[in-house]
């Protein structure tokens, strides 16, 4: 069973209403290069961006249950003639511990514009549109699980990342990571625009698939600095190997496969006021994994912020909420 936390140190709301606004910004890209032939000039070096994707919403927190909903905000400007449409999903799953966390995710993009474009497009201007890959998607499926040495029960990494816990105190802990990765990208077209193909030799020039599956390990470290009680920052930070299967497919028939070490890392930040009521909270989070083939390299981030403002309301626990947290199979949560 779990330790409690020291309350000392942290304090949990597991009697309170937690309800917040927030606001999210989501980012996908994925940069491309090539080691066949000697380019100074850069124009191999590609950049795929799937535009950002927007989202505004609430939150509802209760003891160990968790709910919320949101839409998509409204552009104030169509950029679409210049970057192309693009769709996305995703969907998260996470379940912490004061010693261990384990998240799991999907995400899937499709429509990509290629940023460097303006490096190789004859008399580009600012009405010129971007390589644009409409049928470019890329599917990305993570599970992590964190260990947090934690060894004084001081730390909680939830409280700069969620409302349901508020640090007191500054602490910090150690952490191990262990991941498994699934990366696949397709396109109905070459990937590498054509002006650019001579640079990737007769066997990439023309390559519409790439899938990776890696299973990973890395050390980290977060830390809490706490003043008054309430404002905030957080710094986490880890990186490690990763043993990676992949494999390269091309629309002539050309097919590769490879085994090797690859890395990936997490850093997170965090800051803002958490207080005995009222919160607000900004994060940032950016998610790595680098692919390197023979010929041909791959580097895929994704980066996520976002802001959330809230209140903790005091509940009377009625009979159905004490119901429920007698329940056997609620307390196994």
């Amino acid at each position: 069973m779990a330790k409690d936390l020291d309350s000392n140190y942290v304090r949990r709301y597991k009697n309170k209403l937690v309800i917040g606004y927030f606001q999210s910004y989501r980012r996908y890209e994925l940069t491309i290069g090539q080691k066949i032939m000697p380019d100074s000039s850069g124009l191999s070096n590609l950049k795929y961006v799937s535009p950002a994707n927007d989202v505004s919403g609430f939150e509802i927190n209760y003891d160990k249950l968790s709910f919320s909903f949101g839409w998509r905000t409204p552009v104030q400007y169509d950029n679409t003639w210049k970057t192309g449409k693009s769709s996305t999903s995703a969907y998260n799953f996470s379940f912490t511990l004061p010693q261990f966390r384990i998240e799991t995710s999907y995400r899937n993009y499709r429509g990509f514009y290629e940023s460097n474009s303006p490096n190789y497009i004859n008399n580009y201007n600012d009405k010129t549109p971007y390589v644009i890959k409409p049928s470019m998607e890329m599917n990305s499926g993570k599970a992590k699980a964190f260990f947090f040495f934690n060894t004084k029960n001081r730390f909680s990494f939830m409280s700069a990342y969620s409302c349901t816990e508020r640090q007191l105190k500054s602490a910090g802990s150690l952490f191990f990571i262990s991941s498994f990765q699934f990366l696949g990208m397709r396109s109905k077209t070459p990937v590498i625009p054509d002006q650019v193909q001579n640079l990737y030799g007769k066997f990439y020039y023309d390559f519409n698939r790439a899938k990776s599956y890696g299973i990973g390990i890395a050390p980290g470290f977060s830390y809490n600095l706490v003043i008054f009680k309430g404002l905030f920052a957080n710094l986490t930070f880890a990186i490690g190997p990763e043993i990676q299967s992949r494999y390269i497919s091309t629309l002539s028939g050309i097919k590769y496969t490879q085994l090797r070490i690859g890395s990936v890392s997490d850093f997170r930040a965090g800051a803002g006021f958490n207080g005995k009521r009222f919160f607000w909270i900004f994060n940032v989070l950016v998610d790595y994994n680098d692919i390197n083939h023979k010929s041909i390299k791959f580097e895929s981030r994704y980066i996520s912020g976002a802001s959330i403002i809230g209140y903790r309301f005091g509940l009377r626990e009625g009979k159905l909420i004490k119901k429920m947290k007698n329940n056997k199979y609620y307390n196994l949560l």
